[in-house]
């Protein structure tokens, strides 16, 4: 027998249900809409081409007879005339797109395009159950899958769809380990394997976030520490194949700088670009400045005490 309660709630159920697949299916069509309407720029082509070597030779030579790939001369880029630059990760995922829909630029561009997507409802659960309210889920939902950045950057023939995917899953992975959970540790492994084997440097610039966590685990929660310490032996472990084949360390100096100057600022930018805003390193002094003369005492009301409109749920 169905009480009054019960009747009332299952439409708001449906509701919410609903303005998840309406939104899903809007990023949907926003993520796949004239997929194939231009040709592959740069750094697609490049992708396309190892892909397509990777269908015809089984790994992604930098030389089919035609078509030779260089970025820096076969010094830096290849070794015995295989790709090293860059892991191989996202050819693969390519080469596969080709071997079964063909070498189009819709082929190349699709599954990239289809994990991005699956980045929009992986992010809404991970919301909701980070923040259980569905109205963030939702607002987060919405503001991602239609970010003109982010839609412009999963519809291409490149990893970074991969890469927004995998910090998804590390962010989950990083709440899982403060909410104490044993499955925590394995999202973070998984998380930075995927982005090392994309790009190294999407990996790498998650190690201050993760430093910072387990300096907090060391005063909190040594169990999930070593959970943690885990998991970060384990991405290690599994990055040094790949180290050791593509000798890494020769990159460093392919840049064309001649300097040790030059070095540091290029590095120094790098840093800036995928790591930390240079800018980010005033907010300390500027949080000072506010404290000392903004007036006030600087307190920030707990959220027992904000307004509850969202809480509503």
């Amino acid at each position: 027998m169905n009480t009054q309660s019960d009747i009332g709630v299952r439409p708001k159920v449906i509701g919410i249900a609903g303005l998840y697949l309406a939104l899903a299916a809007l990023a949907y069509y926003l993520t796949f809409c004239n997929l194939d309407g231009r040709p592959f720029w740069g750094d697609e082509a490049e992708t396309a081409l190892l892909a397509r070597n990777i269908v015809r030779f089984g790994v992604p030579r930098v030389d089919d007879g035609i078509n030779h790939i260089s970025l820096h001369g076969d010094g830096f880029d290849a070794r015995g005339g295989l790709w090293t630059w860059s892991p191989w990760l996202p050819d693969y995922i390519a080469a596969g797109s080709f071997a079964v829909f063909g070498q189009t630029a819709w082929a190349g561009r699709a599954p990239f395009a289809f994990i991005g997507w699956l980045s929009v409802p992986a992010l809404a659960f991970v919301t909701w159950r980070i923040y259980r309210r569905h109205r963030v889920a939702l607002a987060a939902m919405l503001l991602l899958g239609t970010s003109e950045v982010f839609l412009l950057h999963i519809r291409q023939c490149r990893y970074y769809s991969i890469t927004v995917l995998a910090e998804i899953l590390l962010v989950y992975g990083i709440y899982k380990i403060l909410a104490r959970n044993k499955g925590g540790s394995w999202f973070i492994a998984g998380a930075l394997l995927v982005q090392f084997y994309c790009n190294y440097t999407c990996a790498v610039a998650n190690i201050p976030i993760l430093v910072v966590l387990g300096f907090k685990l060391f005063n909190q929660d040594r169990p999930n520490l070593l959970r943690l310490l885990s998991s970060f032996g384990i991405f290690l472990l599994l990055t040094v194949p790949w180290l050791l084949f593509a000798e890494t360390w020769r990159q460093g100096v392919a840049e064309g700088r001649d300097t040790r100057m030059h070095l540091i600022q290029f590095y120094g930018w790098q840093f800036q670009f995928h790591f930390l805003p240079w800018c980010f390193v005033l907010l300390p002094a500027g949080g000072w400045a506010v404290r000392r003369f903004g007036g006030g005492n600087g307190n920030i009301p707990p959220v027992s005490k904000l307004p509850n409109a969202l809480d509503s749920d």
